[in-house]
């Protein structure tokens, strides 16, 4: 099967070059022709083919190996007694590589503040069968209560991985082609690795790797971006 879709996806873009105008036939016939496209639009576009090849075997929504954002949103939040904090609100993500950066906990037994924001790394921050901790105890974030009502939320490079569960998806024609719909990273780990795109036009879904698109943010909200052969790609996952 991963060998008839790999070779249904090289005769698409060998179709894509043909048509191009600008890659001589002759090299076309000499060299991988995903290996052509990539040097031509300055993309990785074989790694952003094999990664979503990879991710489809593993069926990833399904595979426990895989940490969803979607479930992580409402997870408890445990100090480091294991006494409930309240539950996990939101979290903001570093928009280049998707680490943690920060964890905004909804308070639901502590009634001096609304939420908290802890510092992943500061606080270090850690998963375990779908809870979260960190290694505070509750007299400590009494007794400094004032630094966990900082949000990082103005931070430019920072965003809410809330708000990219919904974030849209746009070719560089200003085309809207998708949404985000889940964000995808190895179980135990915080960070994001993968985004599952819905592709409006077949109705289904692709992931694809947050490393090899562009992420900006418009209007305080993260706005995705991929090229017109990425689309291609991930169309013949979709169809």
């Amino acid at each position: 099967m991963k060998r008839k879709t790999y070779s249904a996806l090289l005769v698409v873009l060998y179709a894509l070059l043909l048509s191009g105008g600008d890659v001589r036939a002759d090299e076309l016939l000499s060299k991988d022709p995903i290996e052509v496209l990539a040097q031509r639009n300055n993309i990785d576009m074989k790694n952003f083919a094999s990664q979503i090849l990879g991710m489809q075997k593993t069926d990833p929504i399904q595979n426990p190996e895989w940490l969803r954002g979607t479930k992580i949103l409402g997870w408890r939040f445990l100090d480091k007694n294991h006494q409930a904090l309240g539950k996990v609100g939101d979290v903001f993500l570093n928009k280049d590589n998707g680490e943690f950066i920060w964890v905004k906990v909804d308070t639901d037994r502590l009634n001096f503040i609304t939420f908290m924001a802890f510092d992943r790394l500061t606080h270090n921050i850690r998963i375990e069968d779908r809870v979260m901790f960190c290694d505070l105890d509750k007299k400590q974030i009494f007794k400094n209560a004032e630094i966990f009502k900082n949000s990082p939320v103005s931070q430019p490079d920072i965003i809410s991985l809330a708000d990219l569960l919904r974030a849209p998806v746009y070719l560089p024609s200003g085309l809207l082609i998708g949404n985000v719909t889940e964000t995808l990273g190895p179980n135990k780990t915080t960070k994001v690795d993968y985004l599952v795109v819905m592709v409006h036009e077949d109705r289904k879904t692709v992931p694809i790797p947050l490393s090899q698109i562009i992420l900006r943010i418009q209007d305080g909200m993260p706005i995705l971006e991929i090229t017109e052969d990425q689309y291609k790609i991930m169309r013949e996952f979709t169809k």
